[in-house]
């Protein structure tokens, strides 16, 4: 038998003899006996077995051990259902042959197993909650040891839903307004990307993808929801109108008008939509100012700058009125006047008569006499003709 003095094993190997009286084992362990002496009946003892004396001078057995040998912080982990936890191992020393679940209880689809050295538990939990446990290693010769952990499963939320405060398809300036469903613990995502600080419940979209949202709670995040597309058509530019010929004219003229667009086009006589008139030429008949819209994947331009055109209304036929006889002797005169106060042009057989352009003429020789109106560039029809 090996020993020294209190608190250091002593090894039980060989049959041993007291010099005094003798005690056996029991009387120790009993607390019989103050001072420490040794039976010689070696039934009392387990050699081999490790034995250590206390305070009291009594022989007792060392204690198993059972450490951890997985990853620190193994024993004691939270983790997402439906998620696998890492595996705890204890390794078991001491004297320890066995080891296995004494207290608490370990949830569903969580197992352990034993190799006469480690005992493990692994496995994936079907439930959630919090749940303690303690492993208890055990041996024929040495005193039983425990180690206690803790394994928390905490639920995934539920797969958030988008809902659209408005149309997904809009032109660039527009937004709308996506919701989730959760009205906390959101993440959106725009193609596949998280959007920092992009955490509320509603996120206002102003940009063409494909957005999604996860929602974590207590450190699990849900499935990724089904995405909202969302569609920003760009607008078109301006376009720009040329006229064809002069945007000034009479009555039954006509100007065109082409757009810088070849489609999408919708003239406007002061604002208002001419009705059918959507090709890339417009042909003006009217006075007014003329613009176009060009329209693309239901996404409308600003106005064109105007193009203004004027038609001015041509003066009616004028009448002539003779002042006098117009038939007279060679040195005689008759005045003919026309019924326009301005914008005359009197004509002998059809020929301009220069520098006649008053409302009266003086006539003094034979011939036809007629005249024409002319007001804002617009001539009127020839007036029926005077003979004189």
């Amino acid at each position: 038998m090996k020993g020294i003095i209190i608190g250091i094993p002593y090894i039980v190997s060989v049959l041993f003899t007291c010099i005094a009286p003798s005690f056996g084992i029991s009387q120790f362990l009993a607390g019989k006996v103050s001072t420490p002496h040794f039976s010689d009946n070696r039934s009392n003892f387990l050699p081999g077995t490790l034995y250590t004396v206390n305070s009291r001078h009594f022989l007792s057995a060392a204690p198993c051990s059972i450490n951890l040998t997985s990853a620190i912080g193994t024993d004691v982990q939270t983790i997402c259902a439906s998620s696998a936890i890492s595996s705890i191992v204890y390794t078991l020393g001491g004297g320890a042959t066995n080891a296995s679940i004494t207290a608490g209880a370990l949830p569903s689809g969580v197992i352990t197993s034993f190799d006469g050295t480690t005992f493990t538990i692994s496995g994936t939990p079907s439930q959630t909650g919090t749940f303690n446990y303690s492993v208890t290693g055990t041996g024929a010769t040495c005193t039983d040891v425990i180690a206690t952990g803790t394994i928390t499963i905490n639920a995934v939320p539920p797969i958030p839903t988008i809902a659209s405060g408005g149309p997904t398809t809009f032109c660039t300036g527009g937004a709308v307004t996506l919701s989730s469903s959760s009205a906390s613990g959101n993440q959106w995502y725009k193609d596949g990307t998280a959007m920092p600080g992009e955490t509320n419940a509603t996120y206002a979209a102003t940009t063409g993808g494909s957005y999604t949202v996860v929602v974590t709670t207590t450190g699990c995040a849900s499935p990724v929801s089904a995405a909202s597309n969302v569609t920003v058509n760009p607008i078109p530019p301006t376009a720009v109108i040329t006229a064809g010929g002069p945007t000034t004219f009479c009555t039954g003229g006509t100007v065109t008008l082409s757009s810088s667009s070849a489609s999408g086009n919708q003239w406007y006589l002061n604002g208002t939509a001419i009705a059918g008139a959507t090709s890339q030429t417009y042909a003006a008949t009217g006075s007014g100012n003329y613009t176009d819209v060009v329209t693309t994947t239901g996404c409308a331009s600003p106005a064109s700058v105007a193009t203004t055109v004027t038609v001015n209304t041509i003066p009616p036929a004028p009448t002539i009125t003779a002042g006098g006889p117009t038939t007279f002797c060679t040195g005689g005169t008759v005045t003919l006047t026309s019924s326009s106060a301005a914008g005359n042009q009197w004509y002998k057989g059809g020929v301009l008569i220069a520098a006649a352009t008053n409302q009266t003429f003086a006539v003094t020789a034979s011939g036809n006499y007629t005249v024409i109106v002319t007001t804002t560039s617009c001539s009127s029809l020839t007036s029926a003709a005077t003979v004189v």
